[in-house]
């Protein structure tokens, strides 16, 4: 046998290779214990949490205290010989050492066995710290930053991040059958401590925004929740049960409370077993099996498919109260909704899916009305088997059926922006917007019976939310969309408006939408709940008034100065600064540019020129309208660095979906024809010598397109709108009225107005008046005076119309060279100050010539 092995065997009788005597073994230990005098006490092992007093497995039944990784055992051919005697390295610091058998060292203190072993180093030497010295390191931080934090609500979003952490903490825990120790209880209590000292404060409580309120309400629930969780802990004085956690670590590593329970829960219920579990399911036990998927929600190799399959199950159980259906649901939509997070939008069938799951919860509630009411104002109930108590008869469920629906909504836009909007598929999933209007009405139906007393703010949300479905279609699509709608909805009418046939059904409802939303803001000020409720109201009030203005200039069913002066009053100032939503400016531009299309429609040129002037010089208008794609802005992001994990939400709000677009097209056409009309004169009027005021003009004019257009030494046919355009200013610029109207009309896009054709006819009229001063400015060199029935037939105007035009423009342009004789039959020319066109040729020669003699040849001083 090798020596190796032979110096290690023994037998019951014969200790260390058959050395009896018993001096050879009193020497054989103290060669032992000579070996580890220069041993500090070890650590212990990652298994041992508790037992700081045992000995080590590797002691022989002579008493002999060895550790596997140390020195200090005999082992090889040295094994017989003294310490200072043996070969080999130093003992390696990095390994464990031996592990002394003197129990008297160990700490007697109650805390004691929780206490770090890194002190017990005398000889000065770095030991390794254990894995549970490092979990309780890290508490004793988590401690100590509460400690010196003390009670201020601004940091509770920190607070929030560390307390997550020591729950994981307590679950790792746990899990390596450390049990819970002491200083996990203590910070537990300090949080509780800092969570009523604020509440004490609740009348001066303060947040510096959204993010901080909403961790402080996270905080308080989950530092409430764990308390409950551990109370057999924490004795009545608010202090650590030592004793409590002695008994319980006596008996078993892991805690037997409801928080081990949930995690073994959590642990065992794995994709292979979801189903036994479910199996296993009935009546009695029905809360067990749904508090064990609410723990698996969540955790690691936990698939979100399993969970669904085992809430539909429990669904399926018969006999189940509608309590346990409601707290079912609560569980299973949000799952659903989770399960695509992490892609660009939820993929169709499982959006259908979890439309029928909101779907069907809506009925549910529909029909116990009476009995439970979900609210977000109702208190968390810590314990899920029973009911909370009724108020006034009906039992409060914390929840929110309007978070449901708009997730739902969001994603359903997100869907329309990853879909080619030329395509079929684009056409089949915006069907899908009828029964989504349909469950939006049916929620504010359900929150108008639930929320209108006590908290009326609450319901603007979904008010927005249906005012956003309808603000940008015409009347007669609106209309035809609600009265679908009403006939599949089991409530009879709303509590805010009824439905009926009047064809003016959808514009009284969209102002009494309005008016419900400033009145519920109105009374909640009254009771203070606007300073509680997280809504920003001021924006509220700002978005749903421009869905007015915005579908009341659609539809022409205002004037264009009343439209005008409800745009007038609104905040601008507000919603032009940088500090607004991004959203919020996307719609105040569709608002505007919505006017400009209003007064093109009412025949007012002027006024619509000077609405899109400003926005049209603008060189990025697609995107201030919302009407880029949705891979443009996440291409530009990426190209710019941007790695905002929010990149998909901060691009889904810079972005309408196709059929919310107004044809830019549409836009352009009307602005240059509104150009047209008022720049063509004056520039006719210019050249004929006349002189005017000159004014502005942007790149989109028609002075600049036709100075350009007068540069080129090929010009084509007409071809685009754009070159209509061009050939309809060159007709009016010679006084041909029905030339400059015939290239306007095989214009496609006037197809997209509402009414084109009396449009168009009104249009016809402004070009004639137009067409014929251009023609008076343009020909006056050539008459000395011309009849009014002349001009009447060659633009087709009544002799009434021009002599109630002329006047108007020689007094608005200060023309003294033209008037009308006294018996107003005749248009007289006075040509004592104008010169011919060959003197005004013979003028800029004489002008150029001097101009280039100066060049070449410079005067000499």
């Amino acid at each position: 046998m090798s020596r190796f092995f032979a110096a290690s065997t023994y037998n019951d009788d014969d200790d260390f290779g058959g050395l009896s005597s018993s001096s050879d073994e009193e020497s054989l230990r103290s060669i032992s214990s000579d070996s580890s005098m220069d041993l500090s006490s070890s650590e212990d092992s990652d298994d041992s949490f508790f037992n700081d007093s045992d000995e080590s497995e590797s002691s022989d039944e002579g008493g002999r205290n060895y550790d596997d990784d140390s020195d200090s055992k005999p082992y090889g051919p040295d094994w017989f010989k003294k310490s200072q005697y043996r070969k080999g390295p130093p003992q390696n610091k990095f390994l464990k050492s031996v592990e002394s058998s003197d129990e008297s060292n160990l700490s007697s203190d109650n805390d004691g066995q929780w206490d770090s072993d890194m002190d017990n180093d005398e000889s000065g030497k770095k030991v390794v710290k254990s894995a549970r010295d490092k979990l309780l390191d890290e508490m004793k931080t988590i401690l100590n930053y509460i400690s010196k934090a003390g009670i201020d609500q601004s940091n509770s979003t920190q607070l929030l991040d560390n307390f997550d952490l020591l729950l994981r903490l307590q679950i790792r825990s746990i899990q390596q059958n450390f049990g819970t120790p002491p200083i996990f209880i203590e910070t537990l209590i300090k949080y509780n401590e800092f969570i009523k000292d604020l509440d004490s404060k609740e009348d001066d409580l303060q947040f510096d925004n959204k993010s901080v309120a909403k961790a402080y309400n996270v905080l308080k629930q989950r530092v409430k929740k764990s308390i409950k969780e551990n109370q057999q802990f924490i004795n009545e004085d608010g202090t650590v049960a030592i004793s409590a956690m002695e008994a319980t670590i006596s008996q078993v590593p892991l805690l037997s409370g409801s928080g081990a329970t949930n995690l073994i829960s959590a642990q065992t219920t794995t994709s292979g077993n979801f189903q036994d579990l479910l199996e296993n399911t009935s009546s009695g036990n029905y809360f067990e099996t749904l508090q064990a998927v609410i723990d698996s929600r969540g955790k690691k190799n936990v698939q979100s498919s399993d969970l669904i399959s085992v809430l539909n199950g429990l669904l399926n159980i018969e006999n189940i109260s509608a309590y346990q259906k409601i707290m079912t649901y609560l569980t299973l939509i949000p799952i659903r909704l989770e399960s695509s997070q992490q892609l660009s939008y939820q993929p169709i069938d499982q959006w259908n899916e979890t439309f029928v799951t909101v779907a069907n919860f809506m009925s549910l509630l529909e029909e116990n009305i009476s009995k439970y009411h979900v609210s977000e104002f109702a208190k968390y109930n810590d314990n899920l088997p029973v009911e909370p108590e009724p108020v006034n008869g009906v039992v409060p469920i914390l929840g929110s059926i309007f978070a449901f629906v708009e997730r739902l909504d969001d994603e359903f836009n997100k869907s329309l922006l990853n879909t080619d909007p030329h395509s079929s598929d684009y056409l089949l999933r915006l069907k899908d917007e009828t029964k989504l209007y349909t469950l939006l009405i049916r929620v504010q139906l359900y929150l108008e019976k639930v929320y209108l007393e006590k908290h009326p703010l609450a319901l603007n949300r979904i008010i927005i939310k249906r005012l956003n479905h309808i603000y940008y279609k015409s009347q007669p699509i609106a209309f035809k969309l609600e009265k679908l709608v009403w006939k599949n909805i089991s409530y009879s009418s709303s509590s805010i408006i009824a439905f009926s046939e009047d064809k003016d059904y959808v514009t009284n409802l969209i102002n009494t939408l309005i008016e419900c939303i400033a009145s519920n803001i109105e009374a909640s000020k009254k009771s203070n709940e606007v300073n509680n409720f997280a809504t920003d109201v001021e924006d509220d009030i700002i978005r749903s008034n421009l869905f007015k203005i915005y579908y009341h200039a659609l539809n022409l069913t205002y004037d264009f100065t009343e439209i005008k002066q409800m745009l007038i009053t609104l905040n601008v100032n507000k919603v032009r600064s940088q500090s607004t939503s991004t959203s919020l400016q996307i719609l105040f531009n569709r608002v505007v540019v919505q006017l400009g299309l209003c007064a093109f429609k009412s025949s007012l040129i002027e006024e619509c020129h000077e609405v899109l002037n400003e926005l049209l010089s603008s060189s990025h208008l697609r995107e201030i309208l919302g009407q880029q794609s949705l891979q443009r802005i996440l291409h530009h992001q990426s190209t710019i660095g941007n790695n905002n994990t929010n990149i998909n939400l901060i691009a889904t709000e810079q972005c309408l979906p196709y059929h919310k677009h107004i044809n830019l097209d549409l836009v352009d056409i009307v602005f240059m024809t509104c150009s047209l009309i008022i720049e063509v004169p004056q520039i006719t009027a210019f050249y004929s010598g006349i002189k005017i005021k000159k004014t502005p003009y942007t790149a989109r004019s028609i002075r600049r397109i036709l100075e350009h257009f007068d540069k080129q030494n090929y010009q084509p046919p007409a071809e685009s709108s754009r070159d209509l355009i061009i050939f309809s200013a060159k007709a009016m610029q010679s006084g041909d009225w029905a030339k400059c109207y015939e290239y306007l009309l095989k214009i496609k896009v006037w197809n997209q107005l509402l009414n084109h054709e009396e449009i168009l006819e009104n249009l016809q009229k402004r070009i004639k008046l137009e067409s014929l001063k251009t023609y008076l400015f343009t020909y006056k060199r050539f008459y000395s005076n011309i009849s009014i029935k002349q001009l009447s037939d060659r633009f087709q105007l009544p002799e009434d119309t021009i002599l109630e035009e002329i006047p108007k423009v020689l007094k608005n342009m200060e023309i003294t060279s033209i008037k009308l004789n006294d018996s107003n039959d005749f248009i007289v020319f006075d040509k004592t100050d104008e010169i011919t066109k060959l003197e005004e040729v013979a003028i800029k020669l004489n002008k150029e010539y001097k101009i280039t003699k100066e060049r070449l040849f410079p005067p000499r001083h």
